[in-house]
C-alpha cells in the first residue's frame, strides 16, 4: 500500500493483478474507503503487456503512479489512475519486484540488479529516462539465499536524507 504524497486522501493498493486505487472521504465525521480506481484505464490497445502488476510507486515530484510487471514492464498512470505513458527503456523479460520513488525519479529493483530513472519532461510519451547503466549488487556471505541468477532484490527503503 502507498499513499500519494500529493494527496494523502489518496492511496494505492496493489494486489494480485489489478492496482487498485482508494480515496479516504470524511462524511458526517466518519472516514470511509471508497474505491477509485480498479483498474488502469486507457491502455493503449497496441502494446502487450502482462497483467500481472508486482509493485508500484507514487512519483515525489509529479503525482504520477509507476506500476511495474512481473515481466519487466513499467506504466506510468496519472493520479487518477489513468494511464499515461509506457516506459520505452525499460528492461523486458525479468520480474521488477520493487520500485522506490526518489525526489526525481525512481529507483528499480530487478533481479539482483538496481536501476535509476530520472523524470524527464521533454516529451509527455517518454515522462522516465533510464539514467546511466544498471548496477548489480553482489553478497558475500555463506548463509546468502541464492538462486540460479544470483539473489532477487524483493523490497527497498530509503533514507530521506539519502534521496
Amino acid at each position: 500500500m502507498t499513499f500519494n504524497p500529493n494527496d494523502l486522501s489518496s492511496e494505492s493498493i496493489l494486489l494480485t493483478g489489478p492496482c487498485n486505487t482508494f480515496k479516504y472521504i470524511k462524511k458526517d465525521g466518519d472516514h470511509n474507503l471508497t474505491t477509485s480506481h480498479t483498474q488502469i484505464n486507457n491502455m493503449d490497445p497496441g502494446k502487450k503487456i502482462s497483467p500481472n502488476f508486482t509493485c508500484h510507486s507514487w512519483s515525489q515530484e509529479t503525482g504520477h503512479i509507476l506500476v511495474c510487471t512481473d515481466n519487466g514492464e513499467m506504466i506510468v498512470c496519472e493520479n487518477s489512475g489513468d494511464y499515461k505513458a509506457f516506459i520505452m527503456d525499460a528492461n523486458p523479460g525479468r520480474s521488477i519486484e520493487a520500485v522506490i520513488s526518489l525526489s526525481q525519479g525512481f529507483l528499480i529493483a530487478q533481479g539482483s540488479s538496481l536501476y535509476i530513472y530520472r523524470t524527464s519532461r521533454v516529451d509527455d510519451r517518454a515522462p522516465l529516462k533510464l539514467k546511466g547503466e544498471r548496477c548489480n549488487l553482489m553478497i558475500h556471505s555463506s548463509d546468502a539465499r541464492d538462486s540460479k541468477d544470483g539473489f532477487i532484490i524483493e523490497s527497498m527503503a530509503i533514507n530521506s536524507n539519502e534521496n
